[in-house]
């Protein structure tokens, strides 16, 4: 009876699991070499009608453009006739497409569509007549988003209105206008010119801004309104910027952050209240080579800003700021990627007492920069500021690859340091004066908007003590 009840499997049983599971795999072991024939096979087909296609002698009779009103004809006839210089039907598959490409981004049209057509010829070559039908953008246009703010750890709203396509060239007049949950305000008139003879994105531009915030750190409200021309030169990832302005700068202290029981302590910013005109010329080349913008988890990306401040009228140097940072992200597992990044910024002046402006002092310090970092008595902004991190990023744990939390969290551990110099006396940085903390948390993005932070930092060499860290924003190593 209990025999019965507890029986062994026999060697029989097990002899028929094992043959099916040996079927199981060779079917398996079947299917994956009938769907790498299949794959073969029409990687070779298609390997054939393109070299039939490239020895296929054609060539483009005509062009016919179907859908202008405002658009200036030359605009678009200097992106088409690239197609009568073709040879075989393939160079028409291929540049047709290069064509679409190129009036799409002119900044003309709302849809591009083009056919090719047989004409009837006695010659040996082919002829064909391309027809290119295009709908031109809406003359006014008007959008309104959500973006990160001026301030740290602010979210704006903001309005976007103008004209589009001003003299049939692609130029638009654009008029913005944002408020930042943090009070700061900033408002822009644009004119945008396309430049068709660079790359795809590139453009010049005319503005007139307007804008008040408060400064990170400070408490200081910086008002801002400015003139700017300016270039961007887009290639492959990499944009090189060029801006020439005059900005009237409107200082005012903050005095509520200040006050003590009806008493005003003081400050040494209090010094730099005012007004104050600040010529600026400022080049910057940044590129990016990475996966994500506000996720990466593999590439590169690097960002050198150099700014010269001059006095308006006489042209004399009144300062000069250089920022250099460089982050690389590779995948070390499934899901697992390291990244290591620094960022160095420096402000000199050939005078010896000079004024810098608080707005270039105190725009280093991201909370996603220096994390962990405490500020000194009466901070008053950084002339030299260096920063590394190195990190490890993966996915969430328990979570799975297709969940919506999962998709935009990761959790992320770094170490990072931080160093900075306010004077001028000592303004060489050594690794003996770096700051380590070490962090672990919680990383997402919010839409294309910006990226936040939720983390647990332990100071390393700090007498700061461990604590959580909330920031929000587009600025990070």
């Amino acid at each position: 009876m209990w025999r019965r009840l507890f029986s062994l499997p026999s060697d029989a049983d097990h002899h028929e699991k094992e043959k099916k599971r040996q079927i199981n795999k060779e079917i398996k072991e079947k299917k994956l070499q009938l769907k790498k024939i299949r794959k073969e096979l029409r990687e070779y087909r298609e390997e054939k009608f393109r070299k039939r296609m490239v020895n296929l002698k054609a060539r483009v009779e005509r062009v016919n453009i179907e859908g202008l009103g405002w658009t200036k004809d030359h605009v678009v006839t200097e992106k088409v006739k690239k197609l009568f210089k073709v040879e075989s039907f393939q160079d028409i598959i291929e540049t047709t497409k290069i064509v679409q490409r190129e009036l799409k981004t002119l900044g003309c049209f709302k849809t591009v569509n083009i056919y090719v057509d047989t004409v009837t010829s006695e010659h040996l070559d082919r002829l064909y007549e391309v027809n290119i039908k295009v709908e031109e953008i809406g003359r006014v246009f008007m959008n309104v988003g959500v973006v990160n703010g001026r301030q740290d750890n602010e979210v704006g709203l903001v309005v976007r209105g103008g004209l589009n396509n001003l003299r049939g060239r692609g130029e638009r007049l654009e008029v913005e206008s944002s408020r930042g949950s943090s009070s700061s305000r900033e408002n822009v008139v644009s004119l945008v010119i396309p430049l068709h003879a660079l790359p795809k994105g590139s453009r010049a531009y005319l503005s007139l801004a307007q804008s008040k915030h408060r400064l990170p750190n400070l408490p200081i409200y910086q008002g801002i309104s400015g003139v700017c021309i300016g270039s961007d030169t887009k290639y492959s990832g990499v944009t090189w910027t060029s801006k020439l302005g005059l900005d009237c700068l409107d200082t005012s202290v903050d005095w509520t952050s200040l006050s003590s029981k009806d008493r005003f302590r003081w400050h040494p910013v209090i010094e730099q209240a005012g007004s104050s005109l600040l010529g600026k010329i400022c080049t910057s080349l940044n590129f990016d080579l990475t996966d994500s913008f506000l996720m990466p988890s593999h590439g590169i990306r690097g960002d050198f800003t150099h700014t010269l401040g001059l006095t308006p009228w006489s042209g004399s140097v009144l300062f000069q700021q250089a920022k250099c940072g460089i982050s690389a992200f590779y995948p070390i597992w499934k899901s697992v990627s390291l990244g290591l990044s620094a960022f160095v910024s420096h402000i000199s002046s050939p005078l010896i007492k000079p004024k810098i402006p608080l707005l270039y002092l105190s725009e280093t310090r991201s909370p996603m920069l220096f994390r962990g970092a405490s500020l000194p008595p009466d901070h008053s902004g950084d002339l030299t500021a260096a920063v590394y991190k190195a990190s490890i990023t993966s996915k969430q744990p328990f979570l799975t690859t297709n969940s919506l939390l999962c998709r935009h969290t990761r959790f992320h551990t770094f170490l990072t340091g931080h160093a900075f110099r306010s004077s001028r006396e000592s303004a060489r940085i050594s690794a003996s004066d770096f700051l380590h903390f070490f962090g672990l948390g919680i990383v997402g993005s919010v839409s294309d908007i910006g990226r936040f932070e939720l983390n647990y930092i332990l100071p390393l060499n700090s007498p700061g003590r461990p604590g959580l860290s909330f920031s929000f924003g587009t600025e990070f190593l």
